[in-house]
């Protein structure tokens, strides 16, 4: 038994548990907690995604290497012409003011990381 993993998978879902909490708490509107949820949904489907990528099994590998030079074209492609507006957006004072969408944020972000590292931590550490 590996205590190691056991302490960072229990870190990780108290901080998801305070994560869902604060969800429900932070909105100036009702529908902001279900965009809330939406934000999580996503943080946690992209770091388990990037996890998952991360930490292939030995069967997996082939396959993720032809993957991952289909995510790379895109990456270096579409994504980086767009990431520029994207971050001109999202630095905009009147942006950064509103609580609720800084909050949605660093809420995507750190779900993103969490499933991220709980996903690689599960898949390269087994049993």
């Amino acid at each position: 038994m590996n205590i190691q993993k056991y302490i960072a998978m229990a870190f990780a879902i108290l901080f998801l548990v305070a994560i869902l909490y604060l969800a429900t708490r932070v909105k100036k509107e009702q529908h902001d907690i279900e965009l809330n949820f939406a934000s999580i949904i996503l943080g946690i489907s992209l770091g388990w995604f990037t996890g998952i990528l991360l930490s292939p099994y030995k069967h997996e590998i082939t396959q993720f290497a032809k993957y991952g030079g289909v995510i790379s074209a895109f990456m270096s492609g579409y994504f980086i012409s767009k990431f520029d507006g994207l971050l001109t957006k999202l630095i905009n004072p009147e942006i950064l003011s509103e609580k609720v969408i800084v909050f949605r944020l660093m809420m995507s972000v750190t779900c993103f990381i969490l499933a991220g590292i709980f996903t690689y931590v599960a898949r390269t550490y087994p049993g």
